[in-house]
């Protein structure tokens, strides 16, 4: 059966979405973008209903933005979300992945771990055993979650970041690039790989 899949939103990251459904034998057939032009795109967000027998995927990196664009498109009605999961992964026996979720290149997922809906798994991220991660989280390249971990929901884990066993990243967190998470992170707050700069309330950090 064929997989006609429609991409929001035309980014570099909608591309590697497109790149990457290809592979795990999906029929790319565009994308749907506000702000973007070309042969490719199919027209406005507003516009999926034309498409409404199609699967859709929210290819949007930001995960406060991510569940915005979710609420906008299921408050039209029912919609189909495609979860991707790339051929070149490891995902062991026992671990789900939810609904509008990827699991990029080169990822790993150990045993027995729980990936919620829209959530992003990127490029050679390992999650470990029995970790459980929420609806709308985005991990980035080459993030190591180690066992036990629980990762809420929106919460966004940096670009070779490393979250040790056994800790909770609280919802809405964000744990930036390179930081080690060795305890646990609040609600909403940011951690970050220097001290001086460390635990600030999200709506803070763009001071910095």
């Amino acid at each position: 059966m064929t997989k006609d899949l429609i991409i929001v939103g035309a980014s570099g990251f909608g591309h590697e979405i497109a790149w990457v459904a290809k592979t795990a034998g999906f029929n790319v057939l565009g994308f749907l973008d506000d702000n973007a032009a070309g042969e490719h795109i199919l027209g406005k967000v507003a516009s999926w209903q034309a498409f409404r027998e199609k699967l859709f995927f929210i290819a949007i990196g930001n995960p406060r933005i991510r569940k915005k664009v979710f609420k906008n498109l299921v408050s039209g009605g029912e919609i189909k979300f495609a979860t991707i999961i790339s051929p070149n992964t490891i995902i062991a026996p026992g671990s789900k992945i939810g609904a509008g979720s990827v699991v990029m290149p080169g990822a790993i997922i150990s045993v027995n771990s729980c990936i919620g809906d829209q959530v992003i798994i990127n490029l050679s991220a390992s999650i470990g055993h029995d970790v459980t991660v929420g609806n709308f989280v985005s991990i980035n390249p080459q993030a190591a979650i180690s066992g036990k971990v629980t990762i809420e929901e929106g919460a966004e884990i940096g670009t070779n970041s490393t979250v040790v066993q056994n800790i909770t990243i609280k919802k809405g967190a964000l744990v930036t690039a390179g930081a080690l998470a060795h305890a646990e992170v609040l609600d909403n707050q940011v951690l970050v790989g220097n001290p001086a700069r460390a635990m600030r309330k999200l709506d803070e950090w763009n001071e910095y």
